[in-house]
């Protein structure tokens, strides 16, 4: 499922980058963020690690059920649960900001559709590991 998630993002994202493709000095300024030598990245690795499993935890599990039971139905669950996902990462650019929010769907209806968090986690820890070892 990950793998699938993983290649409906690259269909997404391919679409979004025409309109809200992030800027030079936008990406300079997300770059100074990236760890350096090997103690950074290893911490790195910790923190893509805890970042996936909580942020899918709250907002994937915990906000998602919780519109869910409250009578708001999958769809507004999902959608509610993107826009706080989107907001929660209100320090990168807008346009970034905004891919994220549609991330955010993308994971929030896998995981009402697969009734698991694990394909979001597995997906987001990638994108996490991937933006420093793969730039």
């Amino acid at each position: 499922m990950a793998v699938g998630m993983f290649l409906a993002w690259g269909l997404i994202s391919g679409y979004l980058g025409l309109f809200l493709r992030p800027d030079k000095p936008q990406i300079q300024s997300l770059l100074v963020l990236f760890p350096r030598g090997p103690s950074e990245k290893a911490l790195w690795v910790v923190m893509s690690l805890s970042a996936a499993f909580c942020e899918e935890f709250v907002y994937l599990g915990f906000l998602q059920t919780s519109v869910r039971r409250l009578g708001g139905g999958t769809g507004v669950a999902v959608v509610l649960q993107s826009l706080a996902y989107g907001f929660a990462h209100a320090a990168l650019p807008w346009n970034i900001m905004v891919t994220v929010t549609f991330l955010g769907i993308l994971f929030g209806a896998f995981a009402a559709w697969s009734k698991s968090l694990l394909p979001g986690m597995l997906m987001h820890s990638a994108f996490d590991l991937l933006a420093v070892f793969a730039r």
